[in-house]
């Protein structure tokens, strides 16, 4: 038997960086700094965050926030942009482009339910598509 003695990353797939609502209901607001993250990161045995800004009526600001944070902690969070596909439509491809090719995010959530528009922009990024339908709907 071999022993494997590579340690083993520990990833945070879900945590917020940025001011705005919860996703959740009732929603209520908040503002998630980075380095709270980072606080229990030894005694939980994280490595890194995937990263996203909380809900926004509208995201380039927010997804430029998570950018800035995964660059300065480059080392510890890994960023998603979030998009409305409902009130961003007919900008989503423009926009992803910037985010993931110029400012390094690596996937998107989609704030609604995602459009033709959004999907076929994650493919052509090569980037994963992040989506809760809400209670009941799964």
């Amino acid at each position: 038997m071999i022993k494997d003695t590579q340690k083993r990353l520990v990833i945070d797939c879900h945590a917020f960086i940025g001011a705005g609502k919860t996703w959740a209901e009732p929603a209520r607001d908040v503002d998630y700094q980075a380095e709270a993250l980072f606080a229990h990161d030894e005694d939980a045995g994280i490595d890194r965050h995937c990263v996203m800004p909380p809900r926004n009526d509208t995201y380039a600001q927010p997804n430029r926030l998570v950018a800035r944070m995964c660059e300065k902690y480059a080392d510890k969070l890994t960023g998603f942009a979030a998009h409305s596909p409902q009130r961003e439509a007919g900008q989503l491809r423009r926009m992803l482009l910037e985010e993931v090719k110029s400012m390094g995010l690596r996937g998107v959530r989609s704030d609604g339910h995602p459009t033709r528009e959004l999907l076929d922009a994650a493919l052509e990024l090569n980037i994963p598509v992040m989506y809760y339908p809400g209670p009941g709907k799964w």
